[in-house]
């Protein structure tokens, strides 16, 4: 009987711990904005963000600063802008429209005397309340759905406002 002989290249005296990394192909980078080096996803997502008017800060400084060829940086910042500018007009008209529609029955009371006008007031403050409420549930429910879409890497278009935004990117 042959005894079995060590494998080729086999040199006696202890064990070494083979070499298992093998360098791959690089790591493709991801694009990253000019200003701040943010990925784009990151980018977009945080021109979303409604604290200490980040939400109108860095969509300026993204129009600005970002080249036209960066439509998914440029889309969600002009997006945002103008989500912003519309939550902005619309609250302070909103407002403005149940301070006239006050001051109208207050008007009309006064110089009517009749408890009818008082029931009509109650119902116009109601209903401009109740506007001002779904336009509010409106725009959070826009700007969040808008921010995890951004986050998430897709072109999400909030109604109206998305085509302004997709035009002007």
């Amino acid at each position: 009987m042959q005894t079995p002989q060590p494998p080729q290249g086999y040199q006696p005296g202890g064990w070494q711990q083979p070499n298992y990394y093998q360098p791959g192909p690089p790591v493709p980078q991801k694009p990253r904005t000019q200003t701040l080096n943010l990925e784009y996803n990151v980018a977009g997502g945080l021109c979303y963000l409604p604290f200490l008017f980040i939400h109108i800060i860095l969509p300026i400084i993204f129009i600005s600063s970002e080249p036209k060829a960066n439509k998914f940086v440029r889309f969600h910042a002009f997006q945002a802008l103008f989500l912003a500018i519309a939550g902005i007009v619309g609250g302070v008209g909103g407002y403005i429209l149940m301070m006239i529609g006050w001051a109208l029955v207050f008007i009309l009371a006064a110089a009517t005397q009749e408890p009818a006008v008082a029931v009509f007031g109650v119902i116009v403050t109601i209903f401009f309340v109740v506007v001002l409420v779904a336009f509010a549930l409106f725009m959070l429910i826009s700007t969040l759905i808008a921010c995890i879409k951004a986050f998430s890497g897709e072109m999400w278009k909030v109604p109206v406002i998305g085509r302004f935004a997709n035009k002007y990117a």
